[in-house]
């Protein structure tokens, strides 16, 4: 297993492999709701994890995305090609 480097910015420690954000779209992606989120980030040594900071980063994405609710994030994800259908979906052409 690779080992993982801690970058410390503005009270906010993220993997150098991947920020914070961007592992949050992908447990959404995969359907994990925001305490499935803290949880992960608990399992994955990220700080901070709390409940409440899930929340915040949540915001954070929506407001970078001008999105007002999760699903209409999803919809603009899906838009720009961040989100993609699952290979073999039934409605693929």
């Amino acid at each position: 297993m690779k080992d993982v480097k801690f970058i410390k910015r503005k009270e906010e420690i993220v993997t150098s492999e991947k920020p914070v954000q961007e592992l949050i779209i992908e447990f959404l992606k995969n359907g994990y709701s925001q305490k499935q989120i803290a949880a992960e980030l608990v399992n994955r040594d990220i700080k901070p994890n709390s409940l409440s900071s899930v929340e915040k980063y949540l915001k954070q994405i929506k407001e970078t995305y001008k999105a007002n609710t999760l699903f209409h994030l999803a919809c603009i994800l899906f838009d720009h090609k961040i989100l993609e259908k699952k290979a073999g979906s039934e409605n693929e052409k």
